[in-house]
């Protein structure tokens, strides 16, 4: 999980460098406080985008976008492949 900063998109690519490097795969990236994933988003971090969660004021999951984002996220992570955006 990161959001579209540039400092946490460079945090997440050691993240997922890191799990390579200690032989764990790296199953994708959810952005959160955004509408979608950029674009580049998978190739930056070698890993499907999974799903976009947006920017709700608190709490997150009574917004039903967030809940759904949510929801469409953990579909995708058991079953695989990328998600769609809300």
């Amino acid at each position: 999980m990161t959001t579209a900063e540039p400092r946490a998109l460079r945090n997440a690519t050691k993240t997922a460098a890191t799990a390579r490097a200690l032989g764990t795969a790296v199953a994708g990236a959810v952005l959160t406080r955004a509408r979608r994933a950029p674009d580049g988003l998978a190739a930056l971090l070698d890993c499907p985008a999974l799903g976009a969660v947006p920017d709700v004021d608190p709490p997150v999951l009574p917004d039903p976008d967030a809940r759904g984002a949510y929801r469409r996220i953990a579909r995708q992570l058991i079953r695989g492949g990328p998600c769609q955006e809300i």
